[in-house]
């Protein structure tokens, strides 16, 4: 918005596209003629309203710069269109006009919002002087008010950067992490493709079961990562051809506890430690590390257990050949309520008759 006076004009008035328009409010025209005259010789433009009720629909469908209005008017007086302009048009300023010297109506209405309050007749300088600083007290607002809105777009910007930003990070150190966990499936041939396929089975149970989108997520990622804990595994042990010494099982099991402490810095992936923590935990309570049984068991651990073990169960080991589908079928059937949660067996077991004509025959699935 333009200041009053157009620079460089002769007389001082503003070009008419560059004028403030001024809405004057009384129920006695000479009193309008007179602002008007006033208002008019600095170069305002001038609108005018003989009501309240006038005034409130000029305010709807004007661009009002200020308004001058009379406090006493029938019907709909000046306190009333000064507060449904502060509840619709807040940004207008309004003078109050009154032709009674009263300290506590001008209290009264400087309280409720209106700009100033000037008695009647009216100088001429005085008005002038109270729509300047109308005006500039409008514009320090607006400024405010863009300000504001500048801020608040370049918070939005710099927090979507930050996100951004942040996601990216995010998903090198998801990169990085399960470039780890691939680490473990290169160092043992028959386990190349094992992760990826408890990942497979385990949604498509979970998804069987009606669970949330974001308890897919955590069970895929689980999945993905249950056992990086291998890494730190020996050779000797991980590719054993022959069955595990008490020794070299108790060995064997801390890939859980080794899992769970290269995960637990990784902050974004916290969420998936309960779930990797107790993915060999058993139905009976007989499983490790902590002996959980039953619904003490996360439900996503549960699922990995059983997913698990019929991979374990279908793919050549280097301790043994894979057995057939059936077979592994059955051995799930026997430890329904012993190693597996017994809801979940009977909806996977229908899965898998669903998809054994897509499964690769065992002997595909020797590495």
């Amino acid at each position: 918005m333009s200041d009053i006076r157009a620079q460089g004009s002769e007389d001082g008035r503003v070009p008419p596209e560059r004028r403030f328009r001024i809405l004057i409010v009384d129920d006695e025209e000479i009193n309008l003629k007179i602002l008007r005259i006033y208002l008019e010789d600095k170069g305002y433009e001038v609108i005018s309203a003989l009501n309240g009720e006038e005034a409130i629909n000029l305010l709807k469908s004007e661009d009002i710069t200020a308004c001058i209005c009379d406090i006493r008017m029938p019907k709909i007086s000046g306190i009333d269109v000064l507060n449904f302009v502060q509840q619709h048009r807040p940004i207008v300023p309004v003078i109050m006009l009154t032709g009674f010297i009263d300290i506590n109506t001008a209290v009264s209405v400087m309280r409720q919002g209106a700009s100033n309050y000037l008695t009647k007749p009216i100088d001429a300088g005085e008005l002038i002087i109270s729509v300047e600083k109308a005006i500039a007290h409008r514009k320090l607002v607006e400024e405010k008010l863009r300000l504001e809105r500048e801020n608040l777009e370049y918070q939005r910007d710099l927090e979507k950067k930050i996100e951004e930003k942040a996601l990216a990070l995010q998903q090198n150190m998801l990169d990085m992490v399960v470039s780890l966990a691939n680490a473990v499936e290169e160092r043992d041939r028959y386990l190349i493709g094992h992760s990826k396929r408890v990942a497979q089975y385990g949604n498509m149970l979970a998804r069987a079961l009606g669970l949330e989108k974001d308890q897919l997520r955590t069970l895929h990622t689980a999945a993905i990562l249950h056992d990086i804990g291998k890494i730190g595994i020996p050779d000797a042990i991980l590719r054993k051809a022959e069955p595990l010494t008490a020794e070299e099982a108790e060995t064997m099991q801390t890939h859980v506890a080794r899992g769970v402490n290269i995960i637990e810095p990784v902050g974004f992936l916290r969420h998936v430690l309960p779930v990797l923590r107790h993915h060999h935990e058993n139905w009976d309570g007989s499983g490790y590390p902590a002996g959980q049984a039953s619904d003490q068991i996360p439900l996503l651990s549960r699922i990995i257990r059983l997913v698990d073990y019929f991979d374990v169960l279908t793919t050549a080991r280097a301790n043994r050949q894979a057995i057939e589908v059936g077979r592994a079928m059955e051995d799930i059937l026997r430890n329904k309520g012993v190693l597996f949660d017994p809801q979940l067996v009977d909806p996977f077991l229908e899965l898998v008759k669903r998809m054994v004509d897509k499964l690769p025959r065992t002997e595909e699935r020797i590495a």
